[in-house]
This record gives structure tokens, sequence and C-alpha cells, in this order.
């Protein structure tokens, strides 16, 4: 996994996290860098990480921003939008970075995998 420093919206506000959130762009064969190239003309859904099969993982948004990313839980969050690969290959790929990102974040703050939360965990 490369981490590639791509900050382009400033965010919605302040944010003292208190998960990480792992969510899934639905977008079908749209990489990490077709999401940064929309999100740097229209950064209202930006997101603070996006990663796919290519083993980048960009950050987008400073960890300390507030993006609108799930709903109820964007107060609380910072996530990663696993790009929505079109093959089994390409998912097992998304999906190790996926695991590789959540454990590098959970080491980062000192969290354990209880901090690791889903998309539906936010809307609930």
């Amino acid at each position: 996994m490369r981490i590639v420093e791509d900050i382009i919206p400033s965010g919605h506000g302040w944010l003292d996290a208190s998960y990480i959130v792992i969510h899934e762009t639905a977008n079908p064969g749209a990489t990490a860098k077709n999401h940064v190239d929309y999100w740097s003309r229209d950064d209202t859904y930006a997101v603070h990480y996006v990663g796919d099969w290519t083993g980048d993982v960009y950050h987008c948004v400073r960890n300390d921003r507030l993006c609108w990313q799930v709903g109820n839980g964007n107060p609380y969050v910072i996530g990663i939008e696993l790009c929505h690969a079109e093959n089994q290959e390409d998912f097992e790929k998304v999906w190790d970075i996926g695991v590789e990102w959540a454990a590098m974040m959970l080491n980062r703050y000192g969290w354990s995998v209880d901090r690791l939360i889903s998309h539906a965990d936010c809307s609930n």
C-alpha cells in the first residue's frame, strides 16, 4: 500500500475523530485517482482516504477535518472509500488495502478494533 498525499479540500469544519470507517464508492471500475480528480472539481463529498486495486491510497482531506461521507457518523470518523472492483482479483486487492489501511490507522491512534466501524454502523 502506498499513501499518496493529495489534499484537495479543507473539509467541512474541525474533527476530533473517535472511530475509523470503511465504506465503498459504489462506482464500479472507477479508480482512486478518478475520485480524486472528481473531488478536486467538487469537494462536497470528498473523503479522508480513497484506495483501489492498484495499491494506491490517496489522502484527500486532513484527518482533523470533517467530511460528509457517512451521514450521522460524520462528526466521529476518519474514513476510507474502497473503490468498487469489477472482478474478484481486484476485489481481493481492494480488500487487502482496506485491511492494511485499517491496521495502520488503528495503530496510529492507539485504538483497538472496536473503533473500526462500517457505513451501516454510522447510519444507526
